[in-house]
């Protein structure tokens, strides 16, 4: 061979190529286990209209990983929220 070093390079190249074909969140089923991800949504009455200052919590089987009060109009949002196992919204 005349260009070992050449051949190694290639073979390296298309090695590490692949590394980023990766789907993002760990796959196309879902993120990967204690992966952060974002909880929002809002809190209404029965009539519909947002409830202001209500407490609401993501929380795992013991563990509470997040907790704040909604805004006036009813709207909360968990940035970067991470935990084991199933989450629960309360």
């Amino acid at each position: 061979m005349k260009h070992p070093i050449l051949l190694l390079f290639a073979l390296l190249l298309g090695a590490f190529s692949t590394l980023q074909a990766q789907y993002p969140g760990g796959g196309p089923g879902g993120a990967r286990p204690g992966a952060a991800g974002r909880v929002y949504g809002k809190v209404v009455d029965e009539t519909g209209a947002g409830v202001g200052y209500a407490t609401v919590q993501v929380e795992g089987v013991d563990t509470i990983y997040a907790g704040q009060f909604t805004q006036d109009n009813g709207d909360f949002n968990f940035e970067q929220v991470t935990g084991k196992g199933p989450l629960e919204l309360v």
